[in-house]
């Protein structure tokens, strides 16, 4: 089973706590905040519970159901205070360049609260127009990773699924050391708690990729919150980054024609427009 999370670790074994695990654990908005709000007692319960999850070593109890919608299973782990609702979904990763498998926080509360929650999921779920047939053929394809007793994520190839086949319902956020930083050590400096989508970068679909990736001008179409401005600064954010790349490979020398009347070379300047004040402080 997973290692004991005492009370005078440091912080750095701290943040590194799931490093050396198999599975990706990504949180909701929602999860994240209600971590975040927890007392460190309950915290680090909590992130004991998760680390478990995160080992691929789990318990009958963790195991049982508690809803379910076509292959998605939500199950429960914890009591008390600490009840963890999670499940097994596939998130594209630009890393593998396929899709894996990774586990999913959708809530933390408490027993008070515990059937709001799970009805709360059980109906984004039964509401939502995601596709399963793709994602159930990927998998009738691959046997369950076991070795030991332990669960280890599968990996479908990125042309065997689309990104209706494993688009959730809600954004998830990576349980990465800037998320664990931000539970453990900094929300007594902010004076309260702040939002998963206000401090850490969203995971990206396959097409999202795709839009990121392609080079030269490109106009995006789509409803509100379907991650046109996330594409957008993502293309900023690798542009940037390969282009000081090759600045720094060329002794910090300007690569780019210059728009100034002297003409000559300029580096890269980028600007983001946009009519809401709100989404420009966001984005910066």
């Amino acid at each position: 089973g997973p290692e004991e999370i005492g009370e005078h670790d440091p912080q750095r074994r701290l943040l590194g706590l799931f490093e050396a695990e198999p599975w990706d654990v990504l949180l909701s908005d929602g999860a994240f905040e209600h971590v975040q709000q927890a007392t460190r007692a309950q915290q680090k319960a909590i992130l004991q519970i998760l680390k478990g999850l995160a080992s691929g070593h789990w318990s009958e109890a963790q195991r049982k159901e508690v809803a379910a919608h076509g292959p998605l299973k939500l199950r429960r782990a914890g009591a008390g205070k600490a009840n963890v609702l999670w499940g097994i979904d596939v998130e594209f990763s630009r890393e593998r360049d396929a899709f894996v498998e990774v586990l999913q926080v959708w809530d933390v509360v408490d027993e008070e609260h515990f059937e709001e929650a799970r009805g709360a999921i059980l109906h984004e779920w039964q509401h939502s127009r995601r596709s399963f047939q793709g994602l159930q053929k990927a998998f009738q394809r691959q046997r369950l990773q076991k070795d030991g007793g332990l669960r280890f994520p599968r990996v479908v190839a990125r042309c065997d699924l689309q990104d209706q086949d494993a688009l959730s319902v809600r954004k998830f956020f990576s349980l990465d050391k800037q998320m664990l930083q931000s539970i453990l050590f900094e929300n007594s400096r902010r004076g309260g708690a702040v939002s998963a989508s206000e401090q850490f970068p969203l995971r990206i679909s396959k097409q999202e990729s795709a839009i990121i990736e392609k080079p030269g001008p490109m106009i995006v179409i789509g409803r509100s919150g379907s991650g046109k401005t996330l594409c957008c600064v993502y293309r900023m954010f690798f542009q940037h980054r390969a282009y000081w790349q090759k600045a720094a490979e060329a002794g910090g020398a300007p690569l780019l024609p210059s728009s100034s009347p002297e003409g000559g070379l300029s580096h890269l300047n980028q600007v983001f427009v946009t009519h809401s004040a709100s989404l420009a402080n966001k984005v910066l």
